[in-house]
């Protein structure tokens, strides 16, 4: 993942499906903020007693969260400015990937191949095949240790305000 952006420890986004998200909202510990997303299925989560580890507080959430479709920490930039992860990630090859190469490569990470990038030959999305069970930082992480990989991140959301 970029060093600019790193995951929250205390607001995470939860996915679910519209109809499950007043049950979703009733599964959070009591003292827990949480915000309606204005166009899609989900909800900002924030924790404020929540530890420093971001990936045991996720793990927590998803333990707690049985209506969830996925959660996934909120990544923060140098300015604490949010980022909603949108449950994609962009992989950027050294050379363009074949079709057959990336399925090879999605079918070894655990991913589905979301698009190619029609712009940039190198460049692919994908998404968990398990996304419940799928820490999203993990996943940027073991991908930029791949061979034929120059970078990774998580695909975000951003609201962004004039000064």
């Amino acid at each position: 993942m970029p060093s600019t952006q790193q995951p929250s420890s205390r607001r995470f986004l939860v996915h679910a499906e519209e109809a499950a998200l007043e049950t979703l909202a009733s599964e959070l510990p009591d003292g827990v903020e949480s915000t309606p997303l204005a166009d899609a299925d989900g909800l900002v989560v924030e924790l404020p007693d929540a530890g420093d580890d971001p990936r045991s507080t996720w793990q927590s959430l998803v333990e707690r969260l049985a209506t969830a479709d996925w959660v996934s920490p909120i990544v923060v930039d140098g300015d604490d400015q949010p980022h909603l992860p949108t449950g994609e990630i962009t992989v950027r090859f050294d050379r363009p990937p074949t079709d057959e190469e990336l399925k090879g490569f999605a079918d070894a990470q655990g991913l589905e191949l979301s698009r190619r990038n029609e712009f940039i030959a190198e460049q692919a999305s994908f998404r968990p095949r398990d996304r419940r069970l799928t820490y999203l930082p993990d996943v940027v992480d073991r991908l930029l240790e791949e061979q034929d990989v120059s970078k990774a991140w998580l695909n975000t959301r951003s609201q962004y305000r004039r000064t």
